[in-house]
């Protein structure tokens, strides 16, 4: 028997929960508009490839960049001025994307004398450059001594 009064409870009714996995995104996993702008070719831009200047261009704009204390700045220009340096001597010709060990290995075959400057100078860049290590004025007064054994060793 109900109790006199006593009304039934209503049905009470729990929202569903729907449980779904998470979605990663993996970085090696690369969506369709990413995979359709990695075909077309990248523009070239001054970092990728050695503009076509003399090696007095690059000497004065490293000389500009150490004087301003952006000794990285100098340190690339230094090593961009011994890179055209070689072009125009014929020690190696130009192909861009070479690494620094690339480069050094075949001015060295060309012309042994240049090696050790070459190695050391690629060196200081690579340190400074890729390693992202901070740059001093020693760092690019190493790359002009190294640039000076070079020049004396090339001519």
């Amino acid at each position: 028997m109900a109790a006199l009064g006593a009304a039934p409870l209503p049905r009470l009714r729990m929202p569903r929960i729907r449980l779904r996995r998470p979605r990663f995104h993996w970085p090696f996993r690369r969506r369709k508009r990413d995979a359709q702008e990695a075909v077309q070719p990248a523009p070239e831009t001054p970092d990728t490839e050695l503009p076509d200047l003399p090696v007095a261009a690059f000497v004065s704009l490293a000389d500009r960049f150490a004087a301003q204390g952006r000794y990285a700045e100098a340190v690339r220009e230094r090593h961009r001025a011994m890179v055209r340096e070689l072009i125009e001597r014929q020690v190696v010709e130009h192909r861009p994307g070479w690494t620094v060990a690339e480069l050094a290995g075949a001015a060295a075959r060309a012309r042994p004398v240049v090696d050790a400057p070459l190695r050391a100078a690629g060196g200081v860049f690579s340190e400074v450059w890729y390693g992202q290590r901070p740059a001093g004025a020693q760092h690019d007064q190493r790359m002009r001594e190294l640039a000076d054994q070079m020049h004396r060793a090339l001519s």
